[in-house]
């Protein structure tokens, strides 16, 4: 909250699957062109280091949702490989 007035901040969190920030004009490419990415950017704070709980896409995003690792939820997942994995309690 704002200490001043006491208001709600407005928190949008962008979980964009397959783009690395080195595709983006925010974070330093010179080549790609992404304007309203940059923008937003611009106007936000952004994160330069953030590290996911677990490599497959699905099994980070339940984590980010749920603020639960996701060995504790007890969802079927799959390792780095793609191998089926059954997560243990």
């Amino acid at each position: 909250m704002n200490r001043e007035n006491s208001t709600p901040w407005n928190v949008i969190v962008v979980v964009a699957d397959t783009v690395r920030p080195q595709f983006l004009g925010c974070y330093g490419n010179e080549w790609m062109q992404t304007p309203c990415i940059d923008q937003f950017a611009q106007e936000s704070t952004r994160f330069t280091r953030a590290h996911p709980e677990c490599l497959p896409t699905i099994p980070t995003r339940r984590t980010l949702h749920s603020g639960r690792l996701d060995h504790y939820m007890r969802q079927n997942t799959t390792d780095a490989l793609g191998r089926p994995e059954f997560a243990k309690a």
